[in-house]
């Protein structure tokens, strides 16, 4: 399983998040849009995770994230992530 760690947007955020998105939809000719509920800003990613080690991974998040305070963050700019290219390797 493709495991990374994630913070929740709020409803709001993500409505004027979605709204921005169906507005540059209209001036770009490519590229992938997601779903106003996938919204979220990824901490870390973690990669691939044996299911047998979900729930430890989960438990050192829990407790680790317990003792975080509360932040406000501030969404200004727009971006992307450019696609890797594809490398192809091989051998005669």
């Amino acid at each position: 399983m493709r495991v990374f760690i994630a913070i929740e947007i709020d409803e709001q955020t993500k409505r004027q998040l979605n709204s921005t998105q169906d507005m540059i939809k209209n001036y770009v000719n490519k590229g992938n849009f997601t779903t106003k509920n996938n919204f979220h800003v990824t901490l870390r990613y973690i990669g691939d995770v044996d299911q047998e080690e979900i729930n430890g991974l989960k438990q050192a998040i829990d407790e680790t994230t317990s003792k975080a305070k509360k932040f406000t963050l501030c969404l200004d700019t727009l971006g992307h992530f450019p696609r890797k290219k594809k490398k192809l390797f091989g051998q005669e």
